[in-house]
């Protein structure tokens, strides 16, 4: 008789197959969040300040946690933070200098 494996023993590869939809889940969600602001920029520039400096607060939050690991860990762990908040914050000036153009 053929004995079942109960699913604590199966965790092994479904943390395989799931390893990789984490990171392209994170930065969909920062592809998102960079479009976002570069459309509210866009179209209500001055409104757009208050959800970017939001989203800068929340990177910062993360990297700060982050960058207390010791040593070069720590720089290291907090570069993905960084750079999605620089990318955040272009995206949003793009909208920006974009509705200047249109303006004049």
């Amino acid at each position: 008789m053929a004995t079942r494996m109960s699913p604590s023993h199966d965790t092994g590869r479904l943390r395989k197959l799931r390893r990789g939809y984490d990171g392209a889940m994170t930065i969909a969600i920062v592809v998102g969040i960079c479009i976002l602001l570069a459309i509210l920029a866009f179209l209500a520039p001055r409104l757009s300040r208050f959800p970017e400096r939001g989203v800068e607060r929340t990177y910062n939050a993360g990297g700060n946690v982050a960058g207390k690991a010791p040593g070069k860990l720590g720089r290291w762990l907090r570069k993905p933070f960084d750079s999605a908040s620089k990318w955040t914050g272009k995206s949003a000036s793009a909208g920006r200098r974009g509705r200047a153009k249109v303006e004049n």
